[in-house]
């Protein structure tokens, strides 16, 4: 830019700054060293460099190319990381929007299971009860296979509603009144056809008295067969299961132990993780 021109040199230098050219391109400001003063009030501001002339071509080339390198760099690294941070931003919509979808699939299906289960299971109890004629002991070994098979199935798609109204916020907790020691042997005794699949004991170890506590009787149930389940999934045969229950601060403590293998130290951080 020469200060000779026609134009104010804040004029000039505006002129540059509003120009249609690539926002990395630097303003220099070529003056005479007479001119040096009025000029250097325009540099702090506006002019990226002030340029004594005259001076050689291939030192102004120079110069040039060593502000276009300190503007130019900045930009590419913005744009860059603007890209990346695009890039994390889709890829997290993405994520959301495959949750929203396995989360409506899942509820859908789960609805759907449950009526041709209903129907099983109350034709099972149908059966078994004899309403439809006499069964013989392994007819009706039979259908009391089915009606657990049922239950577990129905306790299933329970988990799988529970999962979809909890990722939703619409999951419901019903605390009530529960005898904790009635309420564990009656889950235990609920498991002795399992037990007795898998050649197991079940060692309750129970406190003479309990006072009541107020959980969701349903829940507690989830938990504690959960528990029990895995359990005597991954205990050997002929194992024994230990469950306690012993009172604490106001509360309960309850303890189920297997001898079957350990969980590893990188599955435990995942326990409490879908």
């Amino acid at each position: 830019m020469d200060l000779r021109s026609h134009l104010d040199p804040a004029d000039q230098i505006h002129a540059c700054r509003t120009a249609e050219a690539p926002r990395f391109l630097p303003v220099l400001l070529l003056v005479h060293p007479c001119d040096l003063y009025p000029a250097s009030r325009h540099l702090g501001c506006t002019a990226d460099e002030v340029v004594l002339t005259p001076i050689r071509r291939i030192e102004l080339r120079t110069r040039v190319h060593s502000l276009l390198q300190g503007r130019r760099m900045p930009l590419e690294l913005e744009s860059l990381h603007r890209t990346r941070a695009d890039q994390a931003l889709e890829e997290l919509r993405s994520l959301r929007r495959l949750e929203s979808l396995r989360d409506q699939f899942i509820g859908s299906v789960s609805h759907e299971l449950r009526t041709p289960l209903t129907t099983i299971m109350g034709f099972a109890e149908l059966l078994a009860d004899g309403l439809a004629g006499p069964l013989g002991p392994e007819a009706r070994d039979f259908v009391l296979e089915i009606k657990r098979a049922g239950q577990r199935i129905t306790h299933l798609v329970d988990e799988l509603l529970d999962d979809a109204r909890l990722q939703a916020g619409t999951l419901q907790v019903n605390p009530e009144p529960v005898d904790p020691l009635a309420h564990m042997r009656a889950v235990a005794c609920s498991l002795g056809p399992q037990l007795k699949a898998g050649n197991l004991g079940l060692e309750l170890d129970l406190p003479g008295s309990c006072p009541p506590v107020m959980p969701d009787p349903r829940r507690l149930d989830q938990v504690l067969l959960n528990l029990l389940s895995n359990a005597i999934r991954h205990s050997p045969p002929r194992g024994i299961i230990d469950v306690g229950l012993a009172n604490r601060d106001g509360g309960i403590r309850i303890e189920v132990r297997d001898h079957g293998p350990d969980i590893s130290m990188d599955d435990r951080k995942l326990l409490f993780q879908r």
